[in-house]
């Protein structure tokens, strides 16, 4: 074997191996897409969650009570009475 036939090999080889990166270097791209793209796809947990039915005028305002500060100081009957308007409103 003389050093021209090692030269030839070798060089075979690195474009081999040059090649065979290459190649890999594209499936990795290519599996990095398509793990972006079932990322950008892939459905939310909220998306099929329907609204929340609008509430009538009277229990928007009992409920805006609740964001008074003083209720921490309610006795159990004014929770009573809260408790009952909300039922004869029927709100939820």
């Amino acid at each position: 074997m003389t050093i021209e036939d090692i030269a030839e090999r070798s060089n075979a080889w690195r474009e081999s191996i040059e090649l065979i990166v290459k190649n890999l270097k594209a499936i990795g791209a290519l599996i990095v897409g398509l793990i972006v793209a079932a990322i950008a796809f892939w459905p939310s947990s909220g998306e099929n969650v329907p609204p929340p039915p609008d509430k009538p005028a009277p229990c928007v305002a009992l409920f805006n009570t609740l964001n008074a500060n003083a209720i921490s100081n309610w006795t159990e009957s004014e929770w009573g009475v809260f408790e009952s308007a909300k039922r004869s409103l029927e709100c939820d």
